[in-house]
């Protein structure tokens, strides 16, 4: 037995001495750990909060010893593990980012526009860009394109030394009155902001590797159960309260109220707050909600509150998002709240809903997404009062049948979404409801799957991404008839579930892919659908960047 006293020890580590340990194939994950899943978006946010200097989370890690219990694997994108010193039991997910983001591994590459992340007006994590490593390399390997685009490559970040040999890298290219401005923003721009990622340390509960297996599972399972982060809706808990007014309170009854608000928020209040500070002032940033008057959020409270329960049952019924999990981006609940402030929403259903599939399917809001909300906001107002005549005067984002074909959830993650959702939309338009479809408990009884189960095979080749992870490849199927399916006894499937399947735009069951070429027909049959649907539920305004319609 160890001494208890130094059985688990909490200290503050530099973000250099995971990287480095990850690196060196000297910290691993356990077996067990799901993958890593998160988006471009998530990545993104933690990026803007850890050059920021701002808190994000401790991690919890075991020390690796002779007699370890766990097995263990690589971090992705890593190299194999030998020689392993530690066990990271939570923090994947934020580690394996920033490993990826800072050593500039990953299908992903990050990087800042520094004339964007000089600009007070504009919220830093808008400055911050995702783009596919493919589409990097193409267009911004080179230090000349990154200068004139005005673009930071976060690995450029790993160390100081890195960062200026880059830096006089870049600025050498340039001409003399080009490389003296710029110099002098890049300059600003590290000793303001970027500097600090290489001080930017987490608070880590380190447990020793002597603790027997049932104490490391009871202390991974209630720091799970009990981690939780300090948010902008709490802040506004305290600045707003007074007696007889808890704004906590008032959250805990409006969920208790609205079921909607539970399901799809939990215990963050925040879209409520950010549609009042969309409605008065234009604006969703986390500045401009916590500069909220209590006056205006005092007045504004139970219409607000009733306007996002507004939102996300349109989103439901008109949109087919069957939970927090199926939303193409949460954010998209703020604008339709502060529309339905003033207006019914069912009132203006084909441009709302159109809306909602161009920017879900045409990825709207993947960069300055807080910037392109509001923009949208404005530009639906204006249609909503009757400013806009007509439709042409907006510039509604394409949807690309490429990106259509190979989004999943980690690559595109809104797109595998909206697939989900008209899945699901298919399926009520054609039943008496989702629960005469799927059963009465959707949460515990409904599952995604991948088409190839319906028949107990996969197609012979190798797809990249994997087919089987491709929202155009998923069904929606209560979870028993989806267990029976994946053991390939497609004569079991009950009768009612055929024809929850069939209305998934595959119609008949014998049409399943078994090779190549037919994957890749059916996988266009089923997109030539999903438009044909997507025009009938918007009155014919929704238009792919190539029509399969007109093939």
């Amino acid at each position: 037995m160890s001494d208890r006293v130094h059985d688990i020890q909490a200290q503050m580590q530099p973000l250099g001495w995971f990287l480095s340990h990850i690196k060196n194939g000297e910290m691993a994950l356990p077996d067990f750990q799901r993958d890593f899943d998160w988006a471009d978006g998530d990545v993104i946010s933690l990026l803007s909060t850890v050059l920021l200097g701002w808190p994000a989370g401790s991690l919890l890690i075991i020390e690796n010893g002779a007699n370890s219990f766990l097995k263990t694997r690589n971090f992705e994108e890593g190299p194999a593990v030998s020689n392993v010193n530690y066990i990271v039991l939570d923090g994947q997910q934020r580690l394996t980012s920033l490993f990826h983001a800072i050593c500039g591994v990953g299908p992903s590459v990050f990087a800042i526009d520094w004339k964007k992340a000089l600009d007070t007006d504009i919220d830093f994590e808008e400055s911050i860009i995702s783009f596919k490593r493919e589409q990097w390399n193409k267009n911004y390997s080179s230090a000349s394109k990154q200068g004139h685009n005005h673009l930071i490559p976060i690995s450029a970040l790993s160390s100081p030394s890195d960062f200026f040999e880059w830096r006089d890298n870049v600025l050498s290219l340039m001409d003399a009155n080009e490389a003296t401005n710029s110099k002098n923003e890049l300059t600003t721009i590290y000793r303001e902001r970027l500097g600090t990622l290489h001080e930017y340390r987490f608070p880590v509960v380190l447990l020793n590797h002597k603790l027997e297996p049932a104490a490391v599972a009871r202390i991974f399972e209630r720091v799970n159960r009990t981690g939780m982060k300090l948010s902008s809706f709490d802040l506004m808990v305290a600045k707003l309260y007074k007696e007889n007014w808890n704004l906590r309170q008032l959250w805990e009854a409006a969920k208790n109220s609205k079921e909607n608000l539970e399901n799809f928020l939990g215990d963050d209040g925040l879209p409520i707050l950010q549609a009042i500070a969309l409605y008065y002032n234009e604006d969703i940033r986390q500045s401009s909600v916590l500069k909220l008057q209590p006056r205006v959020v005092h007045k504004s409270w139970e219409n607000a509150v009733d306007s996002v329960d507004a939102a996300l049952n349109f989103l439901s019924t008109e949109c087919g998002v069957l939970g927090k999990d199926f939303l193409p981006y949460r954010s998209m609940i703020v604008p339709l709240a502060a529309l339905a402030m003033d207006h019914n929403l069912y009132t203006y259903k084909s441009t709302i809903t159109r809306w909602f599939w161009a920017c879900s399917l045409g990825q709207a809001f993947d960069v300055a997404a807080n910037t392109r909300l509001v923009s949208w906001y404005k530009e639906l107002k204006l249609h909503l009062t009757g400013a806009h005549t007509g439709t042409d005067t907006i510039d509604w984002p394409k949807i690309s049948i490429d990106v259509l074909k190979e989004a999943n959830k980690k690559s595109g993650k809104a797109v595998w979404c909206g697939i989900i959702c008209s899945l699901a939309l298919s399926v009520r338009k054609s039943h008496t409801s989702l629960k005469d479809a799927f059963g009465e408990n959707l949460d515990g009884s409904l599952d995604v799957e991948a088409v190839p189960f319906l028949d107990g095979t996969s197609p012979v080749s190798v797809q990249t991404p994997p087919l089987h992870l491709r929202g155009i490849n998923m069904v929606l199927l209560p979870r028993d008839e989806a267990r029976t399916l994946k053991r390939g006894k497609r004569e079991d499937i009950l009768l009612s579930s055929k024809k929850v399947i069939e209305v998934q735009f595959i119609h008949d069951l014998n049409e399943q892919p078994r090779t190549a070429e037919e994957t890749d027909s059916f996988l266009e049959s089923r997109i030539r659908k999903i438009e044909m649907f997507l025009r009938e539920e918007t009155d014919g305004q929704v238009y792919f960047s190539k029509s399969m319609l007109e093939e």
